[in-house]
């Protein structure tokens, strides 16, 4: 590596790799796994800290299929019921472990505009 280039990020396989155990065993000690025995996740955790690994998020999405976000549309934002269902719910997602994306709709197109169309 020379001067300029920044580390690389600890991934699971870089820690398997130090480890000397398959990507899986890495994956199994990191979620607490029971099938791991103690000693091997203890150091496995151990080298995780040391690398300062933490969960890529986009490549637990493509592995699991999933992405950990719950989609809210809202109306106006100058209705304070919004406002309300925006913090219960962001306050229930992150209780659950997941993110949410919210979005508002655009205004509908005037009467004049759809019109024009035909």
């Amino acid at each position: 590596m020379s001067e300029g280039d920044a580390p690389r990020r600890a991934t699971v396989v870089t820690l398997s790799q130090m480890a000397g155990v398959a990507p899986s065993t890495v994956t199994r000690a990191l979620r607490g796994d029971s099938r791991i025995c103690e000693k091997a996740r203890e150091r496995i955790l151990a080298l995780a800290r040391e690398a300062g690994y933490t969960p890529n998020i986009m490549a637990r999405t493509l592995s699991s299929g999933r992405t950990g976000l719950y989609g809210l549309v809202i109306g106006p934002s100058d209705n304070p019921f919004y406002t309300q269902l925006l913090y219960e719910a962001t306050r229930q997602a992150k209780e659950l472990g997941f993110r949410i994306l919210v979005t508002m709709p655009a205004s509908a197109p005037s009467k004049k505009a759809r019109r024009r169309r035909c």
